[in-house]
């Protein structure tokens, strides 16, 4: 999903009333992220961190589904607030590959970094990730799932990394976490009351040897079916 600009965004929480209230009264992970916009953009960047480091954290609690371009826009700013300390080599870029993880068509905040270089530097990094493998997530069963705001109703292609992953559980309860994809997660599990998706069990190396041995017991009596076979049609063909 691409990200809204921040100045549309920006706009709309101020007609809200939004933009008045303190960054402590800051709820949501929504609110989060828009305060710490303005803290940035501010100089405040010791509010900042906390705001984003709060909504990163408190995303998993959300009582909605939180959206891709939100998830996207806290790492985001992160990496953002590390090019001004002036790690623009490693810290930002790491930030910003995390971002791009949730919403690879994220937008660049331009208004707040008017950098041509790091904005170059954005562009690679989204490319590097839009070429990374793709995971498919399959429906679960009994419950409805999303990764990064994105429902799974059919099967999902998602980049590797870090995801948010979100479950409606059978008591309607929604439970969330953060979680490295490099196979699908058993959404399942996500809910307390709801047994995981079932596997095959494994076998050890006992059941494996009496398997080899039922195997080659029933070889040997096939075969043996197969001599009184034959010699009961020889005694025929004689008679």
């Amino acid at each position: 999903m691409t990200s809204r600009p921040l100045i549309a965004r920006l706009s709309a929480l101020s007609m809200l009333g939004l933009l008045a209230a303190p960054a402590a009264h800051a709820n949501s992970v929504e609110d989060k992220l828009s305060f710490a916009i303005q803290a940035i953009a501010s100089g405040d960047f010791p509010t900042a961190k906390d705001l984003l480091t709060q909504a990163e954290a408190e995303a998993p609690t959300q009582a909605n589904v939180v959206q891709s371009y939100t998830l996207a826009g806290i790492f985001y700013y992160q990496g953002v607030m590390e090019f001004f300390a002036g790690d623009k080599d490693e810290a930002a870029l790491t930030w910003w590959r995390k971002a791009l993880e949730k919403d690879l068509y994220y937008s660049w905040d331009s208004g707040l970094v008017a950098d041509q270089q790091a904005q170059a530097l954005f562009e690679a990094l989204r490319s590097e990730v839009d070429s990374r493998s793709l995971i498919t997530v399959s429906p679960p069963d009994g419950v409805t799932a999303w990764v990064d705001g994105a429902q799974v109703s059919s099967n999902l292609e998602i980049v590797g990394g870090t995801h948010l992953i979100q479950v409606r559980c059978p008591d309607e309860t929604l439970v969330g976490s953060w979680a490295v994809f490099g196979d699908a997660p058993d959404f399942r599990a996500s809910c307390p009351d709801l047994a995981p998706a079932e596997e095959e069990p494994a076998e050890d190396d006992g059941d494996k040897k009496k398997k080899k041995k039922d195997k080659k017991k029933k070889k040997k009596k096939d075969k043996g079916k197969d001599k009184d076979k034959d010699k009961d049609e020889d005694e025929d063909a004689e008679g």
